[in-house]
């Protein structure tokens, strides 16, 4: 894991550094293979651990992999967005599947969050509306449902993973206001580091959430 770990942190700062240097080789071959080197991490960690939210976590990694290879082609975006989409969907249903309790007052904040973030975005949106409007919930209920887990049985692992689906709510936040609002020179930095922290300690802890 030692070893992997130094590849995932390579491979990453290489896809951050391509970006910001409009490197393309680069940042096609190193974008999917930072996602691809996190998704074996997964793969080992489940090694020990038989739970149907194996299969979930590898599934979103999975179509996490299938976005990112979209989102490297601008004509591809929306093919992207919907990858994403059945990315968080995939984890939703692992974390579902580990704590099946309901908080409304723990989802109210996921919503009235989301709904805010739309309508900041929506003036700049144009043929995405709707699909903003259907990936911002449904990542908002990912990440809610991350956060039941913790509350079933404040575990560390489930707090970490709490903590990761925020960080990929604020990558995404980041990469939505990059590319509806105003573009910013930091953006790639922000965008990439906390996505892969996000989906490195998904990987890493989903075993602890029993």
């Amino acid at each position: 894991m030692y070893v992997l770990g130094i590849l995932i942190t390579v491979s990453a700062v290489l896809a951050i550094y391509g970006k910001y240097t409009h490197k393309n080789a680069i940042v096609y071959v190193c974008k999917p293979l930072t996602t691809i080197l996190i998704t074996c991490v997964a793969a080992i960690n489940s090694l020990h651990y038989n739970n149907p939210i194996t299969y979930f976590v590898l599934a979103g990694l999975g179509f996490s992999l299938l976005g990112d290879i979209f989102l490297m082609l601008p004509d591809l975006f929306l093919y992207g967005l919907s990858a994403f989409v059945i990315a968080h969907i995939s984890f939703m249903s692992g974390f579902l599947k580990e704590n099946h309790t309901t908080h409304i007052l723990l989802l109210l904040p996921f919503i009235i969050g989301a709904l805010a973030f739309y309508s900041y975005l929506y003036p700049g949106l144009h043929k995405y509306k709707y699909p903003a409007l259907a990936y911002i919930i449904i990542i908002a209920l990912m990440s809610w449902r991350a956060w039941e887990c913790y509350v079933g049985n404040h575990k560390t692992g489930a707090l970490i993973i709490g903590a990761a689906s925020l960080l990929f709510i604020f990558s995404d936040a980041n990469l939505a206001v990059n590319k509806f609002k105003k573009p910013y020179k930091s953006s790639q930095i922000i965008i990439l580091s906390t996505y892969y922290i996000s989906i490195w300690l998904i990987a890493a802890q989903f075993s602890q959430l029993q």
